[in-house]
């Protein structure tokens, strides 16, 4: 059976979130309110008393789609979308529209998407049984990705637990500055100013959105020449256990490359190369992991809208170091959690193919 297509405005009542709002207005308890970053507050009014669907319409997270439930509301830089039940079931909307790459995104500095853009945006449109059926199986596998990410999330907070209880049992541990356990430390290529030609092949530039739950994804990754990768290579190219923490977004997250591939970090990424002579690799990622956790590197933020943390600051950062011996110690201690989180991880990867593989034959043009 052929698709059919409509525009989103035929099968949804559209508005702009309420622009008077913003999260000043917020109270300690009540509604539920939606911004551009999602349900983050609550207000002492609903303005809306039906399911539907919020989109973030003006920021970084352009195109992120958020339900809603029951009573609430959606204050500035959003647009709400109500679906009318008879004609389209939400979650299968919700399916269609949740997807950043898939929107019209206007603007450089402030991304935005317009209104008409959204009335406009064409929808595939099934029969209405059939959108049901398509958003229970796309929906149970998405129940069964939250409960690998939740397991994935435990035995992260396990391990923090086993290295802080390690932490205080450790009797010969000394206080040493970053800059003293690693051999070297770099903040990647500022894309900006180099003018770096990207292109559709290549040698792909890993920035800080690409390091998500201890593992780098390439999704939306961009690329730069071989010669460019020739000329930066020996100082921003991470080698096996060189270690990478993110110095934009999720500051403080890092991740230990786990094999020789050939990539090059831009400018949110510190490069971090460890002397294993007297530093463990995965003890250091472990202790940098400390104090993510604990929110320590926030103390040390700088900028404005956008902030950051200093080559500085994250150099003077002091670690406990114990034994070299120890420290080796704790990682043999450790693996057990690390080899059932790996197993997690390949199970998260392979949902992620099936939601894919599904919404590629639910949504396939025929």
């Amino acid at each position: 059976m052929k698709n059919s297509y409509v525009k989103l405005k035929d099968v949804a009542k559209l508005e702009w979130g309420n622009t008077s709002i913003t999260k000043s207005s917020y109270v300690e308890a009540g509604f539920p309110a939606f911004s551009a970053a999602g349900s983050d507050g609550f207000l002492n009014h609903a303005e809306f008393e039906e399911d539907g669907i919020v989109l973030s319409a003006i920021g970084a997270r352009c195109g992120k789609c958020f339900k809603a439930y029951g009573k609430w509301t959606a204050i500035k830089n959003t647009i709400t979308i109500i679906p009318k039940k008879e004609k389209v079931n939400l979650n299968y909307l919700f399916t269609q529209l949740n997807d950043e790459k898939s929107w019209k995104i206007s603007g450089a500095a402030q991304p935005f998407i317009t209104l008409a853009t959204v009335k406009d945006r064409l929808i595939q449109l099934p029969p209405l049984a059939e959108q049901h059926r398509i958003a229970l199986l796309l929906d149970t596998a998405d129940r069964i990705l939250k409960k690998r990410e939740s397991a994935i999330a435990k035995l992260d907070q396990l391990a923090q637990s086993v290295f802080v209880d390690y932490l205080k049992t450790i009797p010969d541990k000394k206080i040493k500055k970053l800059e003293d356990c690693v051999f070297d430390m770099h903040q990647g290529i500022n894309t900006v100013t180099e003018n770096i030609d990207y292109k559709n092949s290549g040698y792909p530039i890993i920035q800080s959105k690409h390091i998500t739950s201890g593992y780098l994804s390439l999704d939306d990754v961009r690329y730069v020449s071989d010669f460019d990768f020739k000329k930066y290579k020996i100082k921003y190219r991470p080698e096996i256990n060189d270690l990478l923490l993110c110095n934009i977004g999720t500051i403080g997250k890092s991740i230990i490359v786990n094999a020789d591939v050939n990539f090059l970090i831009a400018w949110n990424l510190f490069l971090i190369k460890v002397d294993k002579n007297s530093v463990n690799p995965t003890y250091l990622k472990f202790y940098l992991d400390h104090l993510f956790y604990t929110k320590y590197f926030e103390k040390f933020l700088t900028g404005g809208t956008v902030k950051f943390i200093s080559k500085k600051s994250l150099s003077s950062t002091l670690i406990e170091l114990p034994s070299l011996s120890s420290q080796h110690l704790f990682v043999e201690s450790i693996t057990k959690i690390e080899n059932v989180r790996k197993i997690c991880m390949k199970s998260l990867a392979s949902i992620n193919l099936l939601i894919a593989s599904l919404q590629h034959q639910s949504f396939a043009v025929n």
